[in-house]
């Protein structure tokens, strides 16, 4: 998710719980709502750096949103401004380091596959500071308030999104694991059950804008399931019978294979964190080294470049030179750091 993303879903939140005692404004009744009772759409995946990206057509123009079920949906105030969206109301909250953020909700019709959604409201803010936050997030977010609108299925091994009002005609739904999908309201936000022991039970919040696998919030719940779970699971998400479906096609270990080093986007590419005892650390990479050559390109602070960095991180090798070294490196099964690895399971039942 980016850095806003949190201090908004708070405020989607507390709007909700504001509705259970007065009459909730009136973009949250309105919309989005799809004229037809019965679609189904199928939607090209792209992946980046763990973020889902899907095309969307707003304003008569296609444009690429992030497909991010842990986030209200978004845009950036200077679209909202192209657009000649009008603010409907205006939020406050924290973003995840704590600083107040301002922002207008705005509602603006979109066609997905052919199919469009009417009122859709969206958080206009400005969203991404960092060069690296403008080319992964851009200016777009296709939140969670669409979900209640049809079963949704993140398919990653067919690179596609589905959205069908008829869950049965999904593949991967039959025999899949069946999961208790809650929706506390507004802005809809995926939540699940998760089992840490046989009678620790806590509920996580399923969010494809998150890199891991699970990460435990203590200060901020709930917890996220992230979007590395899509790289073992089918994922079917229908709000209307409140359930979620996981088709296993890989089998664990529930770990990620690592280089053992992250990327920081700044001026330059250079290199953000070192794992210990890590293929990096091997080889003599630390934090701060300006990376000079990926896979023997010069690295460039531009969107190309960022993504081309991104894409060679995610291969099986990658050829790194620095000012003073250079090498290759290999993945290797490495504990994520910071901090400790956690075991935990959804709690199930199979699908029928």
């Amino acid at each position: 998710m980016s850095r806003l993303i949190w201090g908004l879903v708070g405020l989607a939140v507390l709007c909700t719980a504001a509705g259970a005692q007065e009459k909730p404004p009136q973009w949250i009744t309105e919309g989005p709502y799809v004229e037809s009772r019965s679609f189904a759409i199928e939607l090209p995946l792209e992946i980046l750096a763990t973020k889902l990206f899907v095309e969307v057509e707003i304003g008569g123009k296609a444009r690429r949103f992030v497909f991010d079920t842990g986030s209200p949906s978004m845009m950036n105030a200077a679209l909202a401004a192209e657009l000649g969206l009008k603010a409907v109301d205006k939020r406050k909250g924290q973003d995840a380091h704590g600083a107040i953020v301002e922002s207008e909700i705005v509602q603006a019709d979109m066609t997905l596959g052919g199919v469009t959604f009417r009122k859709v409201p969206m958080s206009s803010a400005d969203l991404s500071a960092s060069k690296a936050g403008q080319c992964l997030i851009g200016d777009r977010v296709l939140g969670s308030e669409v979900l209640p609108l049809c079963a949704w299925q993140i398919d990653l091994p067919e690179s596609v999104l589905r959205c069908n009002t008829r869950l049965k005609s999904l593949h991967h739904v039959k025999g899949a694991t069946k999961q208790h999908l809650y929706n506390f309201g507004y802005p809809h936000a995926p939540i699940l059950d998760v089992r840490f022991a046989e009678k620790a039970v806590s509920k996580a919040m399923l969010d494809t804008g998150s890199p891991g696998y699970l990460t435990i919030m203590r200060e901020s719940p709930p917890s996220l399931i992230g979007a590395s779970i899509l790289e073992h699971f089918v994922v079917t998400l229908d709000a209307r019978s409140e359930s979620a479906y996981f088709d296993s096609y890989r089998k664990g270990p529930f770990a990620r294979p690592s280089f053992g080093f992250s990327l920081a986007f700044d001026d330059e590419i250079s290199v953000a964190l070192v794992w210990d005892e890590s293929p990096a650390a091997k080889a003599g990479l630390r934090g701060g080294h300006h990376l000079t050559r990926i896979n023997g390109v010069a690295t460039e602070i531009s969107c190309d470049g960022i993504e081309r960095a991104l894409r060679a991180m995610s291969g099986e090798t990658v050829e790194l030179e620095w000012e003073g070294g250079a090498a290759t490196l290999t993945r290797g099964i490495q504990i994520l750091p910071p901090g400790r690895s956690t075991t935990a399971e959804l709690t199930s039942s199979r699908g029928k």
